[in-house]
């Protein structure tokens, strides 16, 4: 297994509002999508989303959310191209940190697994990277 065939593109957009001190309620949409030869296989998510922060003064936090989900597989180009696309259900779990960088922005190093599930064909990807949140 080479270091290119565990590579793959993803993407993480989060809105939401504070209910309290320790948690916060929003939706959140992950995708991940990853070319193997002629073949591009998507994954999305789309979920009701809670975070939640242990300390009420602390910056770490626990992530967690159901919904739906999503998968196309393509394969071929130009006129001679399949592509198939299916819906299913979406679990999220994830945790990060708020590293403050200004009154209202964090630099929030995260890290969620996302599982799907299309008519008990289970499958999910991992998501290890940076954001930014404003508060």
């Amino acid at each position: 297994m080479t270091l290119r065939s565990l590579l793959a593109a993803g993407a993480l957009v989060s809105l939401g509002g504070t209910l309290s001190q320790r948690l916060a309620l929003g939706v959140s949409a992950n995708g991940w999508t990853k070319d193997e030869g002629d073949v591009r296989i998507t994954l999305t998510a789309l979920t009701a989303a809670i975070r939640f922060y242990p300390a009420p003064t602390g910056d770490f936090f626990l992530l967690g959310g159901l919904g739906i989900s999503a998968r196309e597989v393509k394969t071929g180009t130009g006129s001679v191209s399949l592509s198939v696309s299916e819906n299913g259900t979406a679990a999220l779990a994830g945790a990060g940190y708020d590293l403050r960088i200004g009154r209202n922005l964090s630099l929030t190093p995260f890290a969620n697994v996302i599982g799907v599930d299309f008519d008990g064909q289970g499958t999910g990807f991992t998501q290890i990277g940076p954001s930014v949140t404003v508060h």
